[in-house]
């Protein structure tokens, strides 16, 4: 219901951004086929790989699903050489593993007491985890080739948005949880702070997304992504005052360095 809601908004949001920054919702040069991709795009992506995503992080706590996230780059590079032709050197590659490892050491330090997990089939979890991820990067390669040259990110990511807001709800109206997603509408302090966090998560979030791919290639722009986990580290930092372990700041530190890697030689 959450979910729903939170892509609903985010949808409204980039109708208001486009008219706003564009001017308009869709250039005039688009095509149907473009149109066609990027809507697929958006079902597969925010639909279908956000889904897994939350189920897979139900079952198996937020570690080990943001460790099955944070494969999404790997499937991404094989994906973007196949389709559309890009090819990375063994910097980038490299780089882009350094990253990926760094990442993975900061989001297992605790995976022992499995922190949010709930009762389910772990294998489901993994599952669902690995195809979310599958999803993400298809999700990605799909929406570069649908913008081309000619549709900005703001745009494309209407088109993404709009089409996973009609999938969602066909799907909420099928299985018969209409009435879960209105009890949350009531939910004043939840509203309030999932508006706030549709804001930051899919509305700039995506559309800076496909900013990133538009500019550099898709297996480089996926890695970047993947290290959100990262960021948490600051704000537990000033939210719960709590100092990261020798673990998580040596995770950081290999995760930046890949990073670098990546963009300086």
């Amino acid at each position: 219901a959450i979910n729903t809601i939170r892509i609903t908004l985010a949808a409204l949001l980039l109708v208001a951004g486009n008219l706003l920054i564009e001017g308009r919702l869709l250039p005039a040069s688009c095509t149907h086929h473009q149109l066609l991709i990027l809507a697929i795009s958006g079902v597969i992506g925010l639909t279908i790989g956000d889904g897994c995503y939350f189920k897979s992080l139900v079952i198996l706590g937020p570690r080990l699903s943001s460790l099955l996230t944070a494969s999404s780059p790997i499937f991404a590079v094989i994906i973007a050489w196949v389709f559309v032709g890009q090819e990375l050197g063994v910097l980038d590659l490299l780089g882009i593993a350094v990253t990926l490892a760094g990442i993975s050491w900061v989001i297992l330090e605790r995976n022992r007491n499995s922190f949010g997990a709930q009762a389910g089939p772990k294998a489901l979890g993994y599952l669902l985890g690995i195809c979310g991820s599958l999803a993400q990067a298809v999700a990605l390669t799909m929406a570069k080739v649908g913008m081309g040259d000619n549709i900005p990110p703001l745009n494309a990511s209407f088109v993404r948005m709009v089409s996973a807001t009609v999938a969602i709800w066909v799907i909420v109206i099928a299985t018969g949880r209409l009435s879960r997603t209105r009890e949350a509408l009531k939910d004043g302090r939840a509203m309030t702070a999932m508006s706030a966090a549709t804001i930051v998560g899919p509305f700039l979030g995506i559309w800076l997304s496909l900013l990133s791919v538009q500019y550099t290639k898709i297996g480089i722009a996926s890695t970047l992504m993947a290290t959100t986990p990262l960021f948490i580290i600051p704000l537990v930092m000033v939210i719960h005052k709590e100092r990261p372990s020798v673990r998580a700041i040596f995770g950081t530190a290999a995760a930046i360095g890949g990073v670098a890697i990546i963009f300086l030689f």
